[in-house]
């Protein structure tokens, strides 16, 4: 049996099909015309209308970067966080409220009979924690097993500064006493200060030692000979500039926790969520 095979088509044959097809769905759109709809069916597609509701719009997952600007408000003595952190036991500081006993009796009233529940115990600490924004350390955790035991511990007063800085911060002392916060180290570029950026000791000093001091003071390559032109053996470009522990860089780094250091831009970018 031979399959026939069709290889001529008659000229305007889809194009006549097709209009046949439009023509029928413009005729189907007319019957659904509002106009040609009742009153009492204009009401009640109105009414319906006003509870469909309209595709809603999904909020942009991109993050847009920018750089951290001097102007940028980083917070109040948030220095002192960072000088705590790996030295001092707390970082912030907390001051016991004069209701300190009430609140405490109130969330912990339940405590004693507990007994070895370690998830109640548990839920008591974290909603005292919650309350004061003063949670109980690990290493405390163990001591914590009556009620006058986190009296006692809520009763205390917390600082992230040294005896020496508070001593130093006090304005109650004599005026024939003098305590120097920072210490005042020679550098240069201090052409305004007493020595005008001359040094007394050509050719030492300079150099910061220890991570933790990089990150705040300033270093400088010293000048070997006092003869000589400054241009040749002097530089003075900071040897820290731009780099993550240069003080200024630590300091927008460390108050930043949605925001990294970009050794290859050299500027501060958001993280994604």
């Amino acid at each position: 049996m031979r399959v026939s095979v069709v290889r001529c088509v008659r000229k305007g044959l889809f194009s006549s099909l097709m209009g046949k097809t439009a023509s029928a769905k413009s005729a189907e759109a007319v019957d659904f015309e509002p106009s040609a709809l009742s009153k009492e069916q204009q009401v009640k597609l109105k009414s319906k209308l006003s509870m469909l509701r309209k595709k809603e719009e999904k909020p942009s997952t991109e993050v847009k970067l920018r750089d951290v600007h001097e102007d940028d408000d980083f917070g109040g003595n948030f220095m002192d966080s960072i000088r705590a952190r790996g030295l001092l036991k707390y970082r912030y500081n907390y001051s016991p409220p004069t209701d300190v006993d009430v609140m405490v009796k109130a969330i912990a009233k339940n405590y004693d009979s507990a007994g070895n529940d370690l998830a109640k115990k548990s839920d008591i600490l974290r909603k005292l924690g919650a309350e004061f924004n003063h949670y109980v350390p690990n290493s405390a955790l163990h001591k914590m097993k009556t009620v006058n035991d986190l009296l006692e511990f809520y009763r205390q007063e917390v600082k992230n500064i040294t005896r020496y800085q508070e001593m130093a911060r006090d304005q109650s002392l004599p005026s024939n006493l003098n305590i120097r916060e920072q210490p005042s180290r020679f550098h240069p570029n201090d052409v305004h200060s007493s020595h005008k950026g001359v040094t007394a000791f050509p050719g030492v000093g300079g150099e910061v030692l220890g991570l933790r001091n990089k990150r705040i003071y300033r270093q400088f390559n010293p000048k070997k000979e006092w003869f000589d032109y400054e241009d040749m053996s002097f530089d003075y470009t900071k040897v820290d500039a731009d780099m993550p522990w240069d003080p200024e860089v630590a300091k927008r780094m460390d108050s930043f926790v949605d925001k990294k250091y970009s050794a290859r831009t050299r500027s501060f970018q958001k993280t994604s969520k």
